[in-house]
């Protein structure tokens, strides 16, 4: 910390950078298509674990990411009952279009914090 630095800076700092690799994680989880149940699984729980720890609590970002999360959550729901690891295409193409929408909503917050 400098002379001109005051604690809280520094504190900021700290969470931001934090944050930002969260952020990165997130963004890491969804950059390939998800095409299977197990998969998709796997990128919820990530997700969810990684929203979790993020200190800053930006409660706009946060309704709408978990909004786009759920979705995901609600896919994996209805086939989890299945006998099946095959997700129908009208599913499939639902997965894309909020795949897309956390990475914008990711990329938002990485943009804002990578200063």
């Amino acid at each position: 910390m400098s002379e001109y630095e005051s604690e809280d800076e520094s504190e900021y700092e700290y969470e931001s950078e934090y944050d930002l690799r969260q952020y990165r994680h997130m963004l890491e989880r969804v950059e390939k298509p998800i095409s299977s149940l197990r998969r998709l699984l796997k990128v919820i729980n990530d997700l969810e674990a990684l929203r979790d720890v993020l200190e800053e609590k930006d409660q706009e970002w946060l309704s709408q990411f978990t909004h786009h999360w759920w979705v995901l959550e609600k896919i994996y729901a209805y086939y989890s009952n299945l006998e099946s690891d095959r997700i129908g295409e009208a599913y499939l193409k639902e997965i894309e279009e909020t795949r897309g929408e956390i990475i914008a909503l990711v990329e938002l917050k990485i943009k804002e914090l990578d200063v």
